[in-house]
């Protein structure tokens, strides 16, 4: 029911359920919502495509003033998510960090290696260990899928299991495990201790 068909960011008042907010979004899908710097920050997609051509977007919540940054790669293969206090967010070459408060691109991981590292379908977990993902090799039409730990502090990539069957679509992670849900229905747990 948004004007013009866009999204938007709906502030709800937790004990009544009554809507307080609306700050219009500039696109007509977005998701994945994290807070950092006492700003919202939101990933936009672009005109072409859902995960292509997109942007971050930084919301105030106090003045519902938007801004809005461009993701360094075509692609944007997931988050954004918080690590450690800052946001970052996958891109089609490795991970960007971005600022809330400018609205901008902060840096670049380096460049990871795209036969061994493709983010998979768009999602991305994070936690004080690092950034994970679901990796394969899109060079070479898939391979198996492997559940990596990009760790910024580094720059580096550990390979920690190969999940198994199934084509992932969301993830979990806690303190002694992973949980990959599947487009086929299928739940893969994957013990971390």
């Amino acid at each position: 029911e948004s004007v013009d068909k866009r999204m938007e960011v709906v502030r709800v008042d937790p004990t009544t359920g009554d809507v307080l907010d609306r700050i219009p979004l500039h696109a007509g899908w977005a998701h994945t919502i994290v807070t950092a710097d006492g700003r919202l920050v939101v990933y936009e997609a672009g005109d072409e495509a859902v995960n292509v051509g997109g942007h971050l977007a930084s919301v105030d919540p106090e003045t519902g003033g938007l801004t809005q940054a461009e993701i360094p790669s075509k692609y944007f293969e997931g988050g954004p998510v918080v690590w450690r206090g800052e946001v970052w967010a996958a891109a089609e070459d490795g991970f960007a960090s971005f600022d809330p408060v400018t609205a901008e691109v902060i840096e670049g991981s380096p460049e990871l290696d795209p036969s061994r590292y493709a983010s998979c379908c768009g999602f991305v977990e994070a936690d004080d260990r690092g950034i994970w993902f679901v990796g394969f090799d899109c060079k070479m039409g898939g391979g198996e899928r492997r559940l990596d730990l990009f760790d910024p502090s580094t720059g580096e990539v550990m390979e920690l299991v190969a999940p198994g069957k199934g084509t992932p679509v969301a993830m979990a992670v806690a303190p002694d495990a992973a949980w990959i849900l599947n487009y086929e229905g299928t739940l893969t747990h994957v013990d971390l201790g």
